[in-house]
């Protein structure tokens, strides 16, 4: 609601609380109204009575509301409500995307990789059904070594090996067999 109709609905209800008011005291013979200076031309009708203005008349006469002078056009409306300069608050360049050097995929630096991501816990998953739940999360737990088909299966003592019936995906490193150790430094 805008300031001017607010100050336009007071002015209406302070009006109506005087009329309420004035009609209470008329039966004390007291009277009063609110005395409004104009022009003697002015509001005259026909058979020469003033014609009765209200207080709001006088206070907002003098006022031109906001109009438009001339018809926006649709295209300008448009414009104005969803052109390229209010488009651009809600636009997120990205400028920090590379390729991934193994699937091709773009992604932002220093994040992985969706696409190999999911290759990798697709695989992660297999590798945990095929683990079976005797061996999941035991504290008591073997080490485990997972052998994919066409490698030769290796006996070494005190680890739990796993059978993959399949053949080792081509993103799996053989680094990633090998165990590291930590130097003392």
């Amino acid at each position: 609601m805008s300031l001017l109709t607010r100050l336009h609905l007071s002015v209406q209800r302070l009006e109506q609380y005087l009329q309420k008011l004035t009609a209470t005291y008329i039966n004390n013979q007291t009277h009063f109204g609110l005395a409004i200076d104009t022009p003697s031309t002015n509001g005259r009708l026909d058979n020469g009575h003033a014609e009765q203005k209200s207080i709001l008349d006088e206070i907002f006469s003098p006022i031109d509301y906001a109009v438009p002078k001339f018809r926006r056009s649709r295209e300008r409306r448009m414009t104005r409500q969803f052109g390229k300069h209010q488009m651009e608050k809600y636009i997120d360049i990205k400028k920090s995307l590379i390729m991934c050097l193994e699937c091709g995929h773009w992604h932002e630096k220093r994040t992985i990789c969706g696409t190999c991501y999911e290759r990798v816990k697709e695989e992660t998953q297999e590798m945990k059904k095929e683990l079976g739940e005797a061996m999941e999360y035991t504290p008591d737990q073997k080490e485990i070594m997972f052998v994919y088909d066409g490698e030769e299966k290796p006996t070494f003592e005190g680890k739990h090996i796993v059978e993959m019936k399949k053949p080792r995906p081509k993103w799996f490193a053989d680094a990633l067999l090998t165990k590291v150790k930590p130097s003392n430094n």
